[in-house]
């Protein structure tokens, strides 16, 4: 990542009173939130109001487009593939957000199998499909995928070219949910700005939070 989005990317304070809240609220943005406020190496942390991640924005309301027209928002990445985009629908956004399609395959490779398993809600074929550690095993080998697999990590440099790029900012990525794959870009550009491995963790972990909040 170039040394000017690490500098950039990273403040003394945690913004001013008038920064973006982390979680701003949205109506049908699911996981709508911000990489602000995370503790960095030497007691700083890092900008709110810049860098942003969420589900995808297919069913966003009007009221959710005059919020990202709000916050500023000038990029939107999508990380979405073809047979995401047949279940989810494209996504909607306001007059002069700039959208960029940027595919990044889904973890396990099978994401038209299990969205269709789901979809079905057959409780006996999901059981015989994931029962007796599959599922585990599964999200496993996706999550290696993402560092191991050439193709997904030559994906994944296009993307942080693309957040990187300050005249893009302030910016959202997203996948479906907003949680694997828009977690995982979340999760590098952290790294890249040294922010601490527990609030790392703590922020990829969020997305449980706002699943069960759903529920």
């Amino acid at each position: 990542m170039p040394d000017s989005a690490h500098t950039s990317g990273i403040s003394a304070t945690s913004g001013t009173s008038a920064s973006p809240a982390t979680f701003p609220a949205m109506d049908r943005i699911h996981n709508f939130r911000g990489i602000g406020g995370l503790p960095a190496a030497d007691g700083r942390t890092t900008t709110h109001g810049l860098l942003w991640r969420s589900g995808h924005l297919a069913r966003a309301t009007d009221a959710d487009l005059a919020r990202l027209v709000a916050l500023g928002i000038r990029t939107v990445v999508d990380l979405r593939t073809d047979h995401d985009l047949a279940a989810d629908g494209s996504d909607r956004t306001a007059d002069g957000i700039d959208q960029v399609p940027v595919p990044i395959p889904d973890d396990s490779g099978q994401g038209a199998g299990i969205r269709a398993l789901l979809s079905e809600g057959d409780p006996v074929a999901i059981r015989s499909a994931w029962a007796d550690g599959r599922a585990a095993t599964l999200a496993t080998d996706g999550a290696r995928a993402m560092v191991t697999d050439p193709v997904r990590v030559a994906v994944f440099r296009r993307v942080l070219d693309v957040v990187t790029e300050q005249e893009r900012w302030p910016l959202v990525w997203h996948c479906s949910a907003g949680k694997d794959r828009a977690g995982w870009v979340g999760t590098v550009v952290l790294l890249a700005l040294g922010v601490e491995h527990d609030a790392i963790v703590a922020h990829y972990l969020e997305s449980n939070a706002t699943a069960a909040s759903r529920s």
